[in-house]
């Protein structure tokens, strides 16, 4: 019979995968990380029924490529420099974090790292974000 060695070190049997299931099942991932045996709170925007209602329609993320190096970080533009160019449009940023384009790419110096800076704006100022070389974030 397989022994399972669990998170506190014991080797336990069939009972304790059991009882490691039974816990592994009340966790969940919410925005702020792992909570155990309810639902995380909402988020901003977010009503406590876990719909973004209103809000989210009115809004859209965009992102662009940050035009970062492999081997050479510090020619990429950071977040808070394209949401300058953003407001300097006129347009209001909600949110932004990096992200990556969901590519595969060659790990080479000098070669494209596939990162984007990405922001929520409101989607009436989708237009003037496209002028700026953003588009629609998948």
């Amino acid at each position: 019979m397989a022994k399972l060695i669990s998170i506190t070190g014991r080797v336990t049997g069939p009972v304790g995968v059991s009882i490691l299931l039974l816990s592994l099942s009340s966790l969940s991932l919410g925005p702020s990380g792992w909570t155990m045996g309810k639902k995380a709170a909402p988020t901003a925007g977010e009503s406590s029924s876990g719909s973004s209602s209103a809000v989210a329609a009115d809004r859209v993320w965009v992102s662009r490529p940050d035009g970062g190096l492999s081997c050479e970080t510090d020619k990429a533009e950071t977040v808070e420099k394209g949401a300058k160019a953003l407001k300097s449009m006129g347009i209001e940023v909600f949110e932004s974090h990096k992200s990556g384009d969901g590519k595969m790419h060659i790990d080479m110096c000098g070669a494209a790292t596939g990162n984007e800076n990405t922001y929520q704006i409101r989607r009436a100022d989708l237009d003037k974000a496209k002028a700026l070389g953003f588009r629609p974030a998948k």
